[in-house]
This record gives structure tokens, sequence and C-alpha cells, in this order.
């Protein structure tokens, strides 16, 4: 059976929830659950002091107490605290230090991450690192974690990659160590020769790429001079036809004329018929890319636009051939001017128009058309460099259900978002959710709620409302479908049905998703995210493959796996938009769910991820757009140790 798909609105969401709220420590009336997005946003809350009692007659009042609440629910218990987004380091410092300073260990590690992250300035490593390693030595695995991170990227202290992965050993837990890390200093530096080799081969492949693009360059001044002549001829051409005074031309011409007119009207009432036929297509798809305005219509033929779940996206190939940019305006005559990323171009009698884009490499480009009555058409891209193709992964063997896996229920919220207000919509998403929360209820026995196309209101009172029915012993999955973005600070974004371009405000930013998942109570969470540049979900380094353990040691390990409290994440892809295209699933989706059907045995989130890496290694639009899925920890959001295991029902 399929998973039912319903369209929840604020209202619905937040009836669904208020059962969860009973549980709370605390109890939090129903009537008090909240109603906007930013009552559910977590902040740093200081609580009032409790009134305690000695005996029966002396009572005293202890001091405030720091906690990390929703804003609605610190409000409700009368605590204070600093809007969220309007919070800095000092507020934070001022929320967490006194309990840090008093032996509190979470305390530690969330002053450590305030330091890290910044808030509002450059982030303080060096302080991050001193507060790490006081609830580190206290015992906190989450600090292991963040060291770990620290390390492996340099940030405060030279880049250490063997003492990063011995953090993150540590992390484990004894007797772990070896079971899942048999990296060691020899081979860090085996990847990094293996690494200055592949970048002496990408400069000589950027120098012979140079030397291609300045005889194209010569090609295109060619071309140039030829499309000058052409239009002259067309000018002519226009002159004799004007001075002609036969009856029978003239009628030709007006037939013509109606004969254009017809197929104007026809590609502004077929956009949507396009847009899903482009999808479908993938990469061979030649047909314009087509933009309709309240007056004009944009249709792009070169280069090949493809849609992506982002900003659409042309492909930069060895011959440079999205260097030249041409389209058409139509109707011509409407047309008053036409910019090309912030340049006049010139439209012919035809509404045509050709730019030369000059720079390759991955940017952003604009095209712009404006008519007579003041209305605007656009067009935005993302110019991006083909990737080279990737190492073949093996394939993975099946395993045995642990031994020790825990009791507890398993739950996944499923977010997919088809239909945007002003993004182009994607045909996919829908079906992949469904064909997700099939695969997820029938085989694995998982609870599934399904959410299409969620405002920013209702996609964060789902991921509350999620968080709360979650109980300690329980794991959860949270599974995203649509448009993502990326903001100059390198902060990743999911964009819900009313997200508005250009306006990080109407998005839902991974620091919000990973402050949510930080408060939850559930085992082990798993951020399942198939959308542009989800690879900033997971930016700190993630475990060996255990495909490579013996049986004997793959048990033992997940054991104690088991046992722990883990945040991880598995993305689509890295820092790169990824591909909207395929017959009626996305490549990622179809990936992850043949890989849940063809497991015999359990299987960890790890295994899958390699899983579904091997399957996208033959499809060629995520070839082409160097779609390289990603898995690792959570930054920030509580990771310790394990991961979620797909265990099949009956065995």
């Amino acid at each position: 059976m399929r998973a039912s798909v319903h369209r929840r609105g604020p209202l619905v969401l937040a009836l669904a929830a208020s059962t969860a709220l009973a549980g709370l420590a605390g109890p939090v009336a129903a009537s008090r659950f909240p109603t906007t997005a930013e009552d559910v946003l977590v902040v740093d809350c200081l609580l009032p002091g409790q009134v305690r009692r000695v005996g029966k007659i002396k009572g005293f009042l202890t001091q405030r107490r720091p906690a990390r609440l929703p804003q609605f629910e610190c409000a409700y218990r009368g605590g204070e605290y600093v809007e969220y987004d309007r919070a800095t380091l000092a507020t934070s410092i001022q929320a967490w230090q006194g309990s840090a300073e008093g032996g509190d260990v979470e305390a530690m590690n969330i002053l450590g991450e305030a330091h890290a992250k910044g808030l509002g300035q450059a982030p303080d490593y060096a302080n991050a690192r001193i507060w790490f390693e006081r609830a580190a030595a206290a015992g906190s695995r989450k600090a292991l974690q963040n060291l770990g991170h620290l390390y492996e990227n340099g940030l405060g202290v030279e880049a250490d990659r063997e003492r990063a992965l011995d953090y993150f050993r540590r992390a484990l837990g004894e007797g772990a160590e070896a079971l899942v890390y048999s990296s060691d200093a020899l081979r860090v530096a085996e990847l990094r020769e293996e690494l200055d080799s592949l970048r002496a081969q990408r400069a000589q492949g950027d120098a012979e790429l140079a030397g291609l693009k300045r005889q194209l360059d010569e090609r295109n001044a060619t071309l140039a001079q030829s499309v000058e002549a052409m239009r002259k001829l067309r000018a002519e051409y226009a002159a004799l036809k004007r001075q002609s005074a036969d009856s029978e031309i003239e009628g030709v011409w007006r037939v013509l004329e109606e004969t254009i007119k017809e197929r104007e009207r026809l590609i502004a009432s077929q956009q949507t018929e396009i847009e899903q036929l482009r999808a479908r297509g993938g990469l061979a798809d030649n047909a314009p890319y087509v933009r309709i305005g309240p007056d004009l219509t944009l249709s792009l033929d070169r280069p090949v636009i493809v849609a992506a779940r982002g900003r659409p996206v042309a492909l930069l190939n060895d011959a440079g051939q999205a260097l030249r940019l041409s389209g058409r305006a139509l109707p011509a005559g409407a047309v008053a001017e036409l910019w090309i990323d912030g340049t006049l171009v010139p439209v012919d009698g035809q509404g045509r128009f050709q730019y030369m884009l000059g720079e390759q490499g991955e940017r952003e480009v604009s095209v712009i058309a404006r008519s007579h009555r003041g209305s605007e058409t656009r067009v935005d891209f993302l110019l991006l460099p083909a990737a080279a193709a990737a190492p073949m992964q093996t394939a993975v063997a099946p395993r045995p259900a642990p031994r020790a896996l825990r009791e507890g229920s398993q739950r996944a919220l499923i977010i997919a978002v088809s239909g945007y207000q002003t993004y182009p919509g994607l045909p996919t998403p829908r079906a992949d959710a469904e064909l997700i929360a099939g695969v997820l209820r029938e085989r694995f026995g998982f609870e599934v709620r399904t959410v299409v196309d969620p405002t920013r209101l209702d996609l964060l009172l789902a991921l509350h409302a999620f968080r709360q029915s979650l109980g300690n012993e329980d794991s959860g999955l949270i599974y995203f479908a649509g448009h993502g973005e990326i903001d100059a600070a390198r902060q990743g974004y999911w964009i819900p049905s009313d997200g508005q371009l250009d306006d990080p405000g109407t998005w839902v930013s991974n620091r919000v998703v990973t402050d949510m998942l930080a408060v939850s109570d559930a085992r082990h969470l798993l951020v399942v995210a198939d959308s542009c540049y989800s690879g900033t979900l997971t930016r700190i380094a993630s475990a060996a493959p255990t495909d490579e353990l013996p049986a004997k040691a793959w048990q033992a390990w997940a054991e104690v796996s088991a046992s722990g409290r883990s945040r991880v994440a598995l993305t689509s892809g890295g820092l790169r938009p990824v591909p909207e295209a395929g017959n009626k699933v996305s490549a990622f989706a179809a990936s992850l769910v043949a890989a849940l059907r063809d497991t015999r045995g359990a299987l960890e989130a790890q295994r899958l991820y390699r899983d579904i890496a091997r399957r996208l290694e033959s499809d060629p639009a995520a070839r082409a757009f160097g779609q390289r899925p990603e898995m690792a920890p959570l930054q920030f959001a509580g990771h310790e140790r394990g991961e979620l295991f797909f265990v099949p029902k009956g065995i």
C-alpha cells in the first residue's frame, strides 16, 4: 500500500502535535501550542529559579537555570530569552557561562559550540577548543566529536587528521576504535599524495582548457561577424518587402505574421508541460528553456539549461559550448530592453539576441527582458563546470540484524515540495515522497507521515511535532525533497513552497534544523536531504566503511552503535546543485529505494550511503553534475556515536 499524502495547514499540524506536548517535563497547555514560525525555533532560555524548602520551616530560591527550548515554551515557563537570530555570542555566554564554570558538562559543550558558531561575529575557535576540552575531560562524547571537527579542518589549530581520528575514536567508546576507524597516519599520507597528484593533473587540464577557450573566442568573434552580416541582409530584405506592391506577396507575409503570433501563444500556454518534459528528458533534452512573464516570454536556445533542485544549471563541457548565450524574446515588438549580467544586449527585429559569457567557472547568470509597459521577465541560472568521473564504488555485502538493537518505535517525516510560488516547479518530489514512504512503512515498519508543499510555517511546525513525538528509545528519519539554496556564508537552506528568490528570511536554514534535532530526546536521528547544496549539512568526518569489517567485528561495532545517541545526515550531493531529471522520480530517490528494497539483512546508514553512491555512478545526469552523496554526523546537533539501522520486518 502506498503512503498517503496529505497537504497539512498550520492548524492541522498544531492539532497533530498537541498530544506530544502532554509528555513534556513541566506540562505545556495544548492551547499554548505554537502558531508562528518563530515560536518553534530553539533559543537559549534562562528559566526562573525554583522555590525549594528544607523541612517545614526554611525555604529558598535557587539560581536561574539555562536550557535550550523552543521559544514558545521558554516564554510559557516564564523564562528569559533573546529572540531567534537576534541572539549574539554575548547573550549565549550570559546564559551558559555560569553553569559551565560551575561544572555542568552540557553547558561547557554548548558554550564551546557558541564560540565556534560565532553568532553574529567571527567564530572564536580558540575559546571553543578550551571549552570542548573541558567538556571532553568530563566525559562528553559531543565535545569529543567537536574537537575532532576542529582538528580535521584546522579551525583554530593546525590541521591534524590523525589527531582528529583519535577524538572520533574516543567518542565511540572503549573497544570500538579499531572496529570503525582502520585508517592510520600512513593511510592519511597516501591519501595526501594521491590528492597532490590529482591537483597536478587538474592544473594541466586547466592549462589545456585555457588554450581551447582562446581558440573558441576567436571562432566566436568570426561567428559574431557572420551574424551581423546576416542581420544586414535581413534588414535589406525587409526594405524590399516594404517597397513591394504585389498584393499576393503582401498576403503571404500576413499569413506568416499570424503564424508567428500563433506560435508565440502556443509557447505561452505550454510552459508547465515544457518544464516537465525537460525534467524527464535529462541532459539529452535540447529544447529551449522558456520563462513566461506578464508581457514577454524568454526562450533560451543555448546554453542547454537543465532543471535542478535549486537554480537551473547550464553545464560547461570540454568544448566550452555553454559560453555563447542565445535566445529570443517574444513578442519582439514588446521588448524595450534586454540585459544579460548587467550588460544591455541588442535585440533584432525577430526578438533574437546573443551574448558571449566571457568567464568560465561556477557563477550566476541573469537574463532580464523589460517590456515597453515596464514589466520584467527574467531567467537566472547557474553556470557550472561539468564534473570529472568518480572512481567506481564496490557493492556492499548483506549483514544480519545486530543482536543488541534497542527496542523503540521508528518514525519518519517525509517532506516533499513540488509546487512553488516563485521558484520553478519540480516534477518529481511528490513521487519521491510516495515511493520512499511506501518502502519505509511496508518493508521496515516505520510510522510514516507525509507533508506536501508546506509553507515555511507548515514545515517548521511539522519538524517540531515530529521532534516531540520521539521518545528516548525511538529512532526517527526526516526526508526532504525540494529546492535548496546556499548563501555567501556557505549556510545551506531548504526552500518551502512560499520561499522567495534571494530572500533567506523566507527559507529554512540548516542551523534551524540542527538546533531542533539537538534538543530531541530520540536515540537515533537520520536526516535525508535530496536538494541542492544539501552537503552543507555534513561538514564533519564520517566513519570508515563498515562493509570492510569481518562479520564478528561488525557485530561488535553494531552493538556499540545501537547503544549510542546519533544525529547523522545523508545527502544527495555536496556543495553543488543536484539534477531534477529522470523518469518519474529523482535519481537519488530511486537509488535510495532500490538499496532499501534489495538489502537481505540489517543495513546501517553508512552502508546505505555507499550503496546509493554506487548506483548513482551509473546515472548520466548525476555523473555530469558531479553528484556525489555524502554522509556524516550533523554538526552541533548533539551527535555522540552510532547511527540508524534499517532492519527488514521478519528477520
